[in-house]
């Protein structure tokens, strides 16, 4: 019998940790770290930046790290990019490599190709983004130009170069990018491949780049040197491929010589989401359990697996062979030692934001992480200076003061932490009661543990002012008690209307009635909305009830998914609702607000409230419309609570203000506020 340790203890995550041999690779466990886009390059070569990243999650245990992607055509490649198209950026790649061996870490190129994905001002010298077909892309929002027969052949020989040349700098796989929408997908769809040569049409005539494709870099690289594919389990694009076409795919990347299928979900188009909080985590493990289930070499999972025991599960049910944790790993580098040690309660999991890695890389800019500040700067860890301890008094458990406390306290600090409520938390409480911001809790969760493990002496139900906080001495003081309600500033003629703020209804659990008019349509306001409009719908334990049960007909389940007993109403004075959110990440809440028929009334201000109705104006005109109403929620805005620095700051000279208390921003803003302070301090 085969027993599993963890520093003396029977290891609770075996599946995980079980080595795995795929050809002449050899991988201690079955974590990888897929490609994510960083952009952590200017000009295509590796820096201090690239390498101290992944050096810190090779340190941290992962079985095999998958570097990209990385371009190697001047049409394929994006901003920010590492490229392996040409011999004069090897001798980085060789330090990547070297380096990630010599801390025991497997490592894989993904080649990329972005097609039609890409824009033409992310490309040089006024080249045109290229395509199977000319047909307009809703992702670049550009048309690309049609791929000339001789350049496809001369494409192929390029990626064939650059998986030769990944060999020789000492990659020990070439994995090649299949899916989200890429090149390689939009010659496998339908829908944008229409063709008339031997490229396009016909299932055999799509799937030919691929197949060409794929014999080429075997015949470069070897016919031991493993190769990987990353596919699209389904498109999720109305006309183009699904489950069942990558089925087919997998069957025959499989009789082609690929050794591993890297199965994540849809396009970057797609409408149904794929890695945000809406999904369950590992909710997609399906798609690679069916591909699993038609080929006889390794598939990985991939799509919001963040926690060790969700992929032990994945393991268990014999749904895949690997698992990749991306995001995850940009959280908390040390994600697979904390497993296997035990310590899976201090994982800093990843909260599934997208706020500081995919709103920003999309954007052209280089990844960061909300939970996890010091993503992207590993290298500049040297600069940091030598720690005098220091007595420190922290007021406020909201983020920043959680993050400024257990950063402190792990450098050495002496810190007590006071919190006026009976938890920490703060604004975490409320994002957390939101559906797409479920996993917000998680990060709470994790506060909690390491205020604890690092010996943060928490004061709950502590009221803070400055007679108490004189009684004793501190060496700093850190103030980060948040903000204040903005007050609505319109008529109120009768008490017909009850009136609350969104902190009220998401944390103490007040119900509003069944007319509810939300006045503000920032980040807030939408969350709040949306929150609302959902409580009143089909809960997801009564779908479950209803479809296990066949209790009712598919349409009127639908119709109970789709429909909320209460009528919600957003009044907005912009010219649009969703403002705050970082870019790119509000769509899936916004899709909930229209599926579930709130109301938005945009270039609008409320008045008046009398007779259980809201007034509102229109700003561009006189009309004034009535919005029958029982209740109403205040998500006009915030204010800094900074009354209490202001009395300390004219006396003390060591106090300090962060997060909202200084100024209204986004939960990030105040995690980086207190993680820096802590290190500056």
């Amino acid at each position: 019998m085969r027993l599993w340790y963890a520093e003396g203890e029977i290891m609770k995550f075996k599946r995980i940790f079980e080595p795995i041999t795929i050809k002449n690779l050899v991988l201690k466990n079955r974590i990888v770290m897929p490609a994510i886009h960083l952009g952590y390059t200017k000009d295509g070569y590796i820096n201090d930046k690239i390498k101290s990243f992944y050096f810190e999650r090779a340190e941290g245990g992962v079985g095999l790290i998958t570097i990209g992607g990385c371009k190697f055509d001047r049409f394929g490649g994006t901003i920010g990019m590492p490229d392996i198209g040409h011999d004069k950026y090897m001798e980085g790649f060789k330090e990547l490599t070297e380096g990630l061996h010599k801390r025991s870490s497997k490592v894989a190129i993904q080649l990329y190709h972005s097609g039609g994905y890409n824009k033409k001002s992310f490309l040089d010298d006024e080249l045109e983004p290229i395509a199977p077909s000319s047909i307009y892309n809703p992702y670049s929002r550009e048309t690309p130009r049609e791929i000339k027969k001789e350049e496809i052949i001369y494409l192929i020989d390029k990626y064939a170069k650059a998986a030769k040349r990944s060999k020789k700098v000492g990659f020990d796989a070439v994995e090649i990018s299949g899916s989200a929408g890429y090149l390689i997908c939009q010659f496998l769809s339908p829908l944008r491949n229409q063709r008339n040569d031997e490229y396009g049409g016909s299932w055999e005539n799509r799937t030919r780049f691929v197949k060409e494709l794929v014999l080429n870099i075997r015949e470069a690289v070897g016919v031991e040197y493993p190769l990987i594919m990353r596919i699209s389990g389904n498109d999720f694009v109305k006309g183009s491929n699904s489950l069942e076409d990558s089925k087919l795919l997998g069957k025959m990347l499989e009789r082609l010589g690929i050794d591993i299928i890297n199965v994540t979900g849809g396009w970057h188009e797609t409408v149904i989401p794929q890695i945000s909080g809406d999904v369950e985590r590992g909710g997609y493990r399906y798609l690679s359990k069916a591909i699993k289930e038609v080929v006889n070499i390794p598939v990985m999972a991939s799509n919001r697996i963040n926690d060790p025991y969700v992929a032990e599960k994945i393991l268990a049910l014999d749904n895949a062979d690997l698992i990749n944790v991306g995001r995850g790993m940009i959280a908390d580098p040390h994600w697979c030692n904390k497993a296997k040690q035990n310590r899976e309660d201090e994982i800093k999991h990843c909260i599934a934001c997208n706020q500081k890695c995919l709103s920003r890389v999309f954007f052209g800019k280089p990844a960061e992480c909300l939970v996890n500040p010091s993503a992207g700067n590993e290298h500049k860890k040297s600069e940091r200076k030598e720690v005098k301890q220091k007595k420190i008094l922290v007021v406020g458990a909201g983020p920043a003061g959680c993050e400024f406390a257990v950063t402190a306290a792990s450098l050495g600090h002496n810190v007590e932490l006071w919190e006026k409520s009976s938890s920490i938390g703060g604004q975490l409480k409320m994002a957390s009661k939101t559906h797409g911001k479920r996993e917000f809790s998680t990060l709470i969760d994790y506060y909690e543990r390491m205020l604890k493990k690092h010996q943060v002496d928490l004061k709950l139900l502590k009221e803070a002012n400055v007679k108490e906080i004189r009684k004793n001495s501190y060496d700093e003081i850190v103030i980060a008690v948040g903000n204040l309600s903005r007050k609505i500033e319109l008529e109120i003629l009768d008490d017909s209307v009850k009136i609350f703020t969104p902190a009220e209804v998401l944390l103490e659990d007040k119900i509003t009635g069944k007319n509810v008019v939300v006045l503000g349509g920032g980040s807030v306001g939408c969350e709040v909305a949306e929150y609302l409009a959902r409580d009143a719908a089909l809960s997801e334990e009564q779908l479950y009830f209803l479809m296990a049960n066949r209790a009712e007909k598919t349409d009127k389940i639908f119709s109970l998914l789709d429909n909320s007993d209460r009528d919600v109403s957003i009044v907005e004075i912009d010219d649009k609702i969703g403002k705050g959110f970082e870019p790119g990440t509000a769509w899936p809440l916004l899709k909930n607000i229209k599926r579930l028929k709130v109301k938005k009334y945009v270039n609008s201000k409320a008045v008046k409230i009398e007779n259980n109705k809201v007034i509102i104006k229109e700003l561009s005109g006189d009309r004034e419309l009535k919005i029958k109403s029982d209740s109403v929620i205040n998500a006009t805005g915030y204010a800094p609570n900074n009354m209490l620095y202001k009395q300390l700051s004219k006396e003390i000279d060591s106090v300090h203000n962060i997060g909202d208390s200084v100024k209204i921003g986004k939960i990030s803003d105040a995690i980086k506020q207190g993680n820096e302070l802590a290190y500056k301090i």
